[in-house]
């Protein structure tokens, strides 16, 4: 049996993710957020706000560029 998922309030949520719950709400408004009402009472799964960092995620810029430009001979690796 699987555990049920953990639901957050919009407050906790907001404090999970380090933002205001007025950027929550409205996120959650604009369809970014999926979430779970019980009645009058809105919830937010862990996991829906951990997919909207990981869909948030942008690659290091020198890895873009590598990307686009090709690595340069001689040039020194990123992280030394």
């Amino acid at each position: 049996m699987t555990a049920p998922p953990e639901l957050m309030t919009v407050s906790e949520a907001a404090e999970y993710l380090g933002l205001s719950a007025r950027w929550v709400r409205r996120a959650i408004f604009e369809g970014r957020i999926e979430y779970v009402k019980l009645g009058r009472l809105v919830r937010i799964p862990r996991a829906a706000l951990d997919d909207l960092v990981e869909r948030g995620r942008r690659p290091r810029a020198s890895d873009r560029l590598a990307d686009l430009f090709g690595r340069v001979p001689g040039a020194i690796a990123p992280g030394r």
